[in-house]
């Protein structure tokens, strides 16, 4: 399902979602506007066409690159892919490799799968530790919708590549719990 379709309770996920559908009658023929959630249907079921593997904000995955994939970029089906909602202000994708002296780039791009040379951002050191920050001030800006991210284990490395791979959406909300200055709902 695309946000701004309806699902049921059963199907929101995604911060405050919990709460939300604690909320909501348990009526099985309602339909609710997903709109700023995720459907747990699309993760449980693949992401997009692709197969991509999807990442959930804050959560960090492991991934392991073997040498034999040195030199080319770990896209299709062993891309990830995030969705930033419309309430996004930044995008954090951090990239932590067990041997951080094992060259592992990073490569992001907004709505289109990564390709060798194409590619939105990136993050190219001679180090296995990457992070790319997404906001509305980048080239080109954060926006809401399907962000896909790939890996690539540089061609001398010699060796196998494993750590986490990590994505944060931040949001005004979040920025304002940080801060102290989130304004809590009267009850």
């Amino acid at each position: 399902q695309k946000t701004g379709q309806t699902c049921d309770k059963s199907e929101l996920t995604g911060a405050g979602s919990q709460r939300l559908a604690s909320r909501l009658p348990a009526d099985p023929s309602k339909r609710y506007s997903n709109v700023g959630f995720r459907v747990l249907r699309r993760a449980v079921s693949g992401v997009g066409g692709s197969g991509s593997r999807h990442l959930v904000s804050g959560v960090p995955v492991r991934f392991a690159l073997d040498p034999a994939t040195a030199g080319r970029i770990q896209n299709g089906p062993l891309s990830y892919v995030i969705d930033v909602p419309l309430s996004a202000t930044s995008l954090r994708l951090s990239l932590v490799a067990e041997n951080p002296g094992i060259d592992v780039d990073l490569f992001v791009r907004y709505q289109v799968d990564n390709e060798q040379t194409r590619y939105d951002w990136s993050s190219r050191t001679i180090f296995g530790n990457e992070e790319i920050l997404i906001t509305g001030t980048s080239t080109p800006s954060l926006r809401s919708g399907r962000y896909y991210v790939s890996l690539l284990l540089y061609e001398d490395s010699g060796a196998a590549a494993r750590g986490t791979l990590t994505a944060a959406v931040g949001s005004s909300r979040t920025a304002q719990q940080e801060s102290g200055t989130a304004k809590l709902p009267l009850r």
